[in-house]
């Protein structure tokens, strides 16, 4: 792997991109849990965790970084309750700081239950609740809210950024859900294959990919040509009905198919004979467009990657 990252103390930062490319590996370096690299670096506010390479090798136990990773399909101890559980660690003493964490996830009349005894809801809260105890200085979290339904990952996400202002905690998450990077992140870096391809804003790298690799990464479906024969990259939901040539490309086809998708529409455009003939494309819920109809749609200011 190349990876190369800086963060600001107090940033969210999200790691996004496809199964293998090293996200999870880069999260497991950092928190002290893999040491198969030949060579790495990391510090944490001036202070040096890991420098290895090259004749150095400096390797602080994970238990001694003040780095709390938070994985998918996290466990509790089996044997001990969820209050043990949270405060498992820590003084071991009554925290009203903590408890009003644990009452806002809705584990007050849990305490006493045992592991086996909850929900996977439950048990990801409690799992979240026991690495906030320890208010950590870095908090990574590696698709640690994949598995729950849309209302609950909101709420944890929600935690996660209150915990980040009361605390300056600095987070660094995987995802592969654009849009939890996108609610979430300060910075979002596009990784592939080990190597990061872009890193800016969620609107500076969803607005302006540097490359077609990274445009597909985030959900672009096509490479188009405009009237010059430059190639943009093309996104569903990156269109406005009509013909305004002076805001981007002009695209005309046949609608052939239309449905619901996530709350809006979608229609599959005919473009008749070019590269794509066929293409998705998101239009407003209250759009009287039919199959069968001539369909004129406008791209504005496309991401140019050729």
């Amino acid at each position: 792997m190349n990876i190369d990252i800086k963060l600001k103390p107090g940033t969210v930062y999200s790691l996004f991109g496809p199964s293998a490319a090293g996200k999870s590996s880069t999260l497991h370096v950092m928190a002290g849990f893999e040491n198969q690299f030949a060579k790495a670096y990391l510090s944490v506010n001036g202070r040096v965790l890991l420098d290895a390479g090259k004749g150095k090798h400096m390797n602080v136990p994970a238990w001694r970084r003040g780095i709390v990773l938070v994985e998918q399909g996290s466990t509790l101890f089996p044997h001990l309750s969820v209050g043990e559980n949270i405060y498992y660690g820590v003084s071991g003493q009554r925290d009203p700081w903590l408890d009003g964490w644990i009452e806002r996830f809705g584990l007050g009349e849990y305490l006493t239950a045992k592991p086996r005894e909850l929900s996977g809801g439950l048990v990801q809260r409690a799992v979240l609740a026991r690495a906030i105890a320890k208010r950590p200085q870095t908090l990574l979290l590696d698709e640690a809210f994949s598995a729950l339904d849309a209302p609950l990952r909101r709420t944890l996400q929600d935690a996660v950024l209150q915990l980040r202002q009361e605390l300056g905690t600095t987070v660094m998450m995987v995802t592969h859900q654009l849009a939890e990077a996108q609610r979430m992140a300060d910075e979002i870096g596009i990784i592939h294959q080990g190597e990061i391809l872009q890193t800016g804003s969620p609107e500076q790298v969803m607005l302006s990919p540097n490359s077609w690799q990274v445009a597909k990464l985030l959900g672009y479906t096509h490479l188009l040509r405009d009237e010059n024969a430059r190639g943009f990259a093309f996104h569903p939901n990156r269109v406005i009905l009509g013909a305004y040539s002076h805001q981007g490309p002009v695209l005309t086809g046949t609608v052939n198919q239309r449905f619901l998708h996530e709350g809006e529409y979608r229609v599959v455009l005919e473009m008749g004979e070019c590269d794509h003939p066929v293409i998705e494309i998101s239009v407003p819920i209250d759009a009287d467009v039919q199959v069968g109809q001539a369909l004129t749609v406008t791209v504005p200011n496309p991401p140019y990657v050729e």
